[in-house]
């Protein structure tokens, strides 16, 4: 690393992780030097590398005097997998005069996690929508219940906590004890 650190030429990533999911959009800031004695055009490439294949790729060229840095950032998509899947992002600096700088990142791609969309409708005891707004973009069927009177449909009950400490209890309190009595 300290041998690293005196490289005439020189792009390092900012961010540390290296675990990304299947098909995201992967920012990454670089810090790209130009430690030697003249100015010239650098060009930064970077490469995602799963199995023996390219999935992704791009460049960019900068205008460096000696001794210079640019920060900017790259974005690269990662493929869509079933399983964990190992990948390596390279990333290259060269310019004309300097010995070129390379660096392999090695990185996992890990599937999507889906969400657990219960069978029957989930309800939900609040004093505003805001959870079952959330809950039915997430592809998760769900309603206010502002009743003593559960429909048959609901599966899971949700209770929000704002409900119980708010002083406003008696809904709740009462829908839990008439549940419990069935």
């Amino acid at each position: 690393a300290e041998q690293e650190s005196f490289r005439p030429l020189a792009a390092f990533c900012k961010e540390y992780n290296t675990r990304f999911y299947s098909g995201q959009k992967v920012a990454r800031t670089m810090h790209i030097m130009n430690d030697t004695l003249h100015s010239g055009e650098v060009k930064l490439t970077w490469e995602l590398l799963v199995g023996e294949k390219v999935f992704d790729k791009g460049k960019k060229t900068y205008k460096m005097e000696p001794a210079d840095l640019k920060v900017d950032s790259i974005e690269f998509k990662t493929p869509n997998v079933q399983e964990r899947t190992k990948g390596i992002l390279l990333i290259k600096a060269e310019m004309e005069n300097a010995p070129t700088f390379e660096e392999k990142i090695e990185c996992s791609i890990f599937p999507k996690i889906e969400a657990y969309k219960p069978k029957k409708k989930t309800g939900v005891i609040s004093n505003n929508d805001k959870l079952v707004n959330f809950l039915n973009k997430q592809g998760i069927s769900s309603s206010l219940i502002k009743s003593t009177n559960i429909p048959e449909d609901i599966g899971i009950l949700i209770i929000d906590k704002d409900v119980l400490s708010e002083g406003n209890n008696a809904l709740s309190e009462n829908i839990l004890s008439e549940e419990i009595q069935k």
